[in-house]
């Protein structure tokens, strides 16, 4: 059977309808809920000038991220689980596959740079504002996004020269290259090979460069032994290393375990997994609430956006707007 003549079947949780009802009712609202708040923190850093600095730039470059992320994936689900329609067509599941990906990439980048970004603001208080700039921090976020999709095309485009038999049911709740590489009849030794290198180049280096930034702040911690430097840079690792725990958690373990487990031969593994991929749908809700709960200037941003779009103008006059240094 040729590559493009069908569609695929996604999986859902297996349970009874009323159960995927109860589920369903869950999904929806923190949906709707997670792409109005990380819309609210995208116009806040937009249209605030206050948020006009490096560190919420990445906040908002997140947010962006979660976004596609959750809509790339959720609806989909949401209507398997209200209609039991499984299918999608062959071109979604690519798309969707692409989108994963990159919002996955995008994501992890982001929480790198924010590290760094936290390691020279605590380390080199005094070069802060020379080595960080919001010139340099939107150059590396449009760099971030060009490159994250030119890798993940390269992907798609592997995924999409495969060629699948009568089996077409996608082991999980949303189109990857795992899910498909374990459908494929032809070989799919190129597509293996990249999907690793990739993910242990942007997962495992990523790591160990997030590693070495909380260990140079820690280090400076404990050599400075200044009061509002430690309360400082532990309030910046607790609250990175919430978001990056859950992140890497949902992530690491739903790419992981098709790696290990090949045939998800019982309900209960079949369940697991879904559980895991809707960790990682959940990770960008997750997001808002920590940084909004430790960042009083964030807060502020965003209720000012509120209160503007329901009293007056959301976007303050072209004069009122302080330029970006």
């Amino acid at each position: 059977m040729e590559n493009g003549s069908s569609a695929f079947y996604l999986s859902t949780f297996e349970a009874s309808y009323s159960v995927q009802m109860v589920i369903f009712g869950l999904c929806l609202p923190l949906y709707a809920a997670t792409v109005v708040a990380n819309l609210l923190v995208f116009v806040a850093v937009l249209v605030c000038p206050e948020l006009h600095k490096p560190m919420y730039l990445f906040l908002g470059n997140m947010a962006v991220a979660d976004i596609v992320g959750c809509t790339s994936s959720l609806p989909k689900q949401l209507q398997i689980l209200l209609t039991g329609d499984t299918e999608i067509l062959y071109e979604s599941c690519l798309v969707q596959m692409f989108s994963i990906h990159v919002f996955c990439n995008v994501e992890v980048l982001t929480l790198s740079v924010m590290a760094f970004d936290r390691y020279v603001a605590i380390c080199h208080p005094l070069r802060y504002h020379t080595i960080v700039t919001a010139k340099k921090t939107l150059g590396v976020l449009l760099l971030m996004w060009t490159v994250t999709s030119a890798v993940y095309g390269a992907l798609t485009f592997l995924a999409a020269q495969l060629k699948f038999g009568d089996n077409r049911k996608i082991q999980g709740i949303l189109c990857d290259n795992m899910g498909m590489i374990l459908l494929a009849e032809s070989n799919t030794n190129v597509n293996f090979a990249y999907g690793s290198i990739l993910m242990v180049i942007h997962f495992i280096f990523t790591l160990v460069f997030i590693s070495f930034s909380y260990l140079k702040i820690f280090i400076e911690c404990r050599i400075k032994r200044s009061t509002e430097i430690t309360k400082h840079g532990l309030n910046t690792l607790l609250t990175h290393f919430l978001a990056l725990s859950l992140f890497f958690f949902a992530i690491f373990v739903s790419a992981i375990t098709p790696r290990f487990i090949k045939d998800f031969n019982t309900p209960a593994l079949r369940n697991m997994r879904c559980i895991f991929q809707f960790g990682a749908c959940i990770v960008p809700m997750t997001n808002v609430l920590i940084y909004c709960l430790r960042t009083k200037q964030l807060r502020k941003g965003m209720r000012m956006c509120c209160k503007n779009a329901f009293f007056g103008t959301l976007f303050p006059p072209f004069s009122k707007v302080s330029n970006v240094s």
